[in-house]
């Protein structure tokens, strides 16, 4: 049997942690080849010589990091670029090929579909749109933002009951700040344990909780309404009202989101329950096959207290949701329900859950081999 030959990768932002991240996702990947990697603030280095923020595999270490430019030996390239220089050098690579990003720049461009493939593989299908109307070869699809994965799968699953509205409030890990402010954690920590007074040092993550995340709270919002949305020709927003809270907590990884929906439908947690356990079996059925999928989508939790950052964001290699907590809400009529959802913010938020994408979109025939 001969074996497919892999698609030629390359990775923008490679030196940061979320491009590091995406090293490590593409580690021993059946598919996907790291081929070349860029950055204009480390270009000439070799990944070897680069500060180290996650574990990436070391056989990659004599690659050369490249300034940014099109090379025709790739077939896809995944971009974990900051926001600003992502305006210019996604639109500059998609123009020729596929681009698979964690990046924010163009998530909200009326052409683009944010894909998290086990709630809106069905978006997949503007890329056409897309490259119709840009005269783009390829495209550009983002992720979400990593904040609101766990809702978006969980409310996914609750779709049937009819989402009138949503309450939450997020835990957010370090992490989700960037590498640098997980490190100034761990310095606070130490200093703090010292005896080193710390209010002169904002922000103050160590021992902690910094109750507002800039444009968080608008950023879950409008996400959320567009990827549960219904597309015809174009994307039309859930209607219902999403409102939450964005917490930064003194935790390394994981996101915990208390959620609260009001449904047009009853709903009891017996119901929540039989509905989570349904999804997986669905997402199953059409991502199993997927290389980076998870055992389940979502995990459902027995214990009280769980489910926890520190004990469950590696589960199932950082990729399923945990929801533990279902129960009641008080004085909806029935029509209420009430969960707390887990996900891993560096991984099916991020890195590895863009990877999974590109896998879907290989598989269906939106990336093929040049």
């Amino acid at each position: 049997m001969v074996q497919a030959q892999k698609l030629r990768a390359g990775i923008l932002g490679v030196s940061g942690a979320a491009g590091q991240q995406f090293l490590a996702a593409l580690d021993g990947h059946p598919q996907f080849e790291v081929a070349r990697v860029y950055g204009q603030n480390s270009a000439g280095k070799r990944l070897s010589e680069i500060d180290s923020y996650v574990y990436f595999p070391r056989n990659l270490g004599k690659l050369v990091i490249e300034e940014p430019k099109v090379d025709s030996d790739l077939d896809l390239v995944f971009s974990a670029l900051p926001s600003e220089p992502a305006r210019e050098l996604e639109a500059m690579f998609a123009r020729e090929m596929p681009v698979i990003s964690v990046s924010s720049a163009y998530r909200y461009e009326p052409d683009v579909p944010i894909l998290i493939p086990e709630v809106n593989s069905d978006h997949a299908r503007m890329i056409q749109r897309q490259q119709n109307l840009r005269g783009w070869k390829g495209f550009i699809v983002p992720g979400p933002n990593c904040t609101l994965v766990s809702a978006a799968i969980t409310l996914k699953a609750l779709e049937e009951f009819g989402i009138q509205r949503v309450s939450y409030s997020s835990y957010q890990a370090v992490s989700g700040a960037g590498i640098e402010k997980l490190r100034l954690l761990g310095e606070q920590v130490l200093l703090e344990d010292r005896g080193v007074e710390l209010k002169d040092r904002s922000p103050i993550f160590a021992y902690n909780v910094i109750p507002y995340i800039k444009e968080e709270e608008e950023k879950v919002s409008r996400e959320l309404k567009k990827i549960l949305g219904t597309f015809t020709d174009e994307i039309d927003p859930l209607e219902a009202k999403i409102n939450g809270t964005c917490v930064r907590v003194p935790v390394k990884f994981g996101h915990t989101l208390c959620m609260q929906v009001e449904t047009k439908e009853g709903l009891d947690a017996a119901e929540v329950w039989r509905a989570f356990k349904k999804f997986n079996e669905d997402q199953k059925f059409y991502f199993g096959d997927l290389h980076s999928s998870p055992k389940n989508t979502i995990t459902i939790m027995n214990e009280y207290d769980r489910p926890q950052p520190y004990l469950d964001a590696e589960l199932d290699g950082g990729m399923t949701i945990c929801v533990g907590r279902i129960r009641a809400l008080d004085g909806y009529g029935g029509k209420g329900i009430q969960y707390v959802a887990l996900s891993n913010n560096l991984k099916k938020g991020a890195a590895k859950g863009a990877v999974q994408t590109a896998e879907f979109l290989v598989r269906d025939g939106y990336i093929q081999k040049e």
